[in-house]
């Protein structure tokens, strides 16, 4: 709860989806990342004042994200490759 929004992303961007790309696309993302806004101009954004108002919009995000999800997931089983495994 201490670390800014792209300390976390870039965090969570290390452990979970970093692995599987090369490194000159890890050092990009990480450059992008460091883009991103802080907690309050996020907030903001979104014109919420707390994260408790904000997670319902990032909850209907993700939501809107299965449907993509699950093209990827069926392009890796069409073509036998290997998905990225899920972190729950």
């Amino acid at each position: 709860p201490d670390l800014e929004l792209n300390g976390c992303l870039t965090r969570a961007y290390e452990a979970h989806l970093g692995p599987y790309h090369n490194v000159v696309f890890r050092q990009l993302a990480v450059v992008l990342m460091q883009v991103i806004p802080d907690r309050a101009a996020m907030l903001e954004l979104f014109g919420v004042s707390t994260f408790a108002e904000l997670r319902p919009h990032l909850a209907a995000w993700t939501h809107e994200t299965y449907p993509l999800i699950a093209k990827i997931d069926a392009f890796y089983v069409a073509n036998r490759l290997q998905p990225c495994p899920r972190h729950g």
